[in-house]
């Protein structure tokens, strides 16, 4: 009677990158974020920090706009993106918010 065998070879080999692999359907933070910041009263720009840093400095906004659902009569204050890097964005504001209901919606993503 025989046996059935099977012969392995093996071989070394040196990584010399090191492999990151993300979770199918998700997004590594370097390339994407969004958040909720709070705009402090009388502040007309508002610089926008990043949680990580992102693998560029060239990056498209998915979403931007300024909200306050507290107040009865919200001033309407309309964002304008200034300088920005990999570690954030600066945010201006056509007026000042004069309470502390007013917050910057955003999300940004790196091109891929």
């Amino acid at each position: 009677m025989l046996i059935p065998t099977t012969v392995t070879q093996e071989q070394s080999f040196q990584v010399v990158d090191p492999i990151t692999v993300t979770p199918p359907g998700s997004i590594p933070a370097q390339y994407s974020e969004n958040g909720f910041t709070q705009i402090p009263i009388g502040t007309q720009t508002l610089f926008i920090a990043f949680q990580t840093v992102k693998a560029a400095a060239e990056y498209l906004f998915d979403e931007l706009e300024i909200q306050n659902v507290v107040d009865s009569n919200p001033l309407v204050l309309a964002p304008e993106i200034g300088p920005h890097d990999a570690t954030g964005f600066t945010v201006s504001f056509n007026g000042v918010p004069n309470t502390i209901n007013y917050y910057v919606r955003w999300a940004v993503r790196v091109p891929t």
